[in-house]
């Protein structure tokens, strides 16, 4: 014998109605992960409408993709990127401008960088960014850049 059992969706005030042909708990906890998942869903979809949204980078200049972006608390966002023409870098955006702190072929500790690998805790909320970078020396190293004061 089947029964019924009833759950509601928290997005409608109208019932849905499950047959159940297991034990009443899990019936249950399908009518409570259905309800949890609706209310899941609504909250995300609401909470959208409370950011204001700035574009960083697209690719509709000279990017061509992007790795993963960092973010500190003076709302820098620093992202490496592979650029159209084959080069690839480490950018920061800052103060509402964009700015490159190293690109391959670069000049960097007496040799050439081949390519730059950036993670998402990258940058700290001083503005400093910590990445490492392949030379065309064979050298692999890891290096802190600072962004210089504009005072000094």
């Amino acid at each position: 014998m089947r029964s019924t059992s009833t759950c509601v969706d928290v997005r409608r005030p109208d019932a849905r109605t499950f047959r159940r042909a297991g034990r009443e708990g899990a019936a249950r906890l399908a009518c409570l992960a259905a309800a949890g998942l609706s209310f899941l869903l609504a909250a995300l979809k609401a909470r959208g409408q409370d950011y204001d949204f700035v574009k960083i980078a697209d690719t509709s200049g000279p990017f061509a993709s992007f790795g993963d972006p960092s973010i500190n608390d003076a709302g820098d966002v620093a992202f490496a990127a592979d650029l159209d023409g084959g080069r690839q870098g480490l950018f920061v955006f800052s103060g509402g401008a964009g700015r490159r702190v190293v690109l391959s072929g670069d000049a960097l500790d007496g040799s050439l960088v081949t390519n730059v690998v950036f993670g998402r805790e990258g940058l700290n909320d001083s503005g400093q960014l910590a990445f490492h970078a392949q030379l065309a020396d064979g050298r692999t190293a890891v290096f802190r850049a600072t962004p210089r004061r504009a005072d000094g």
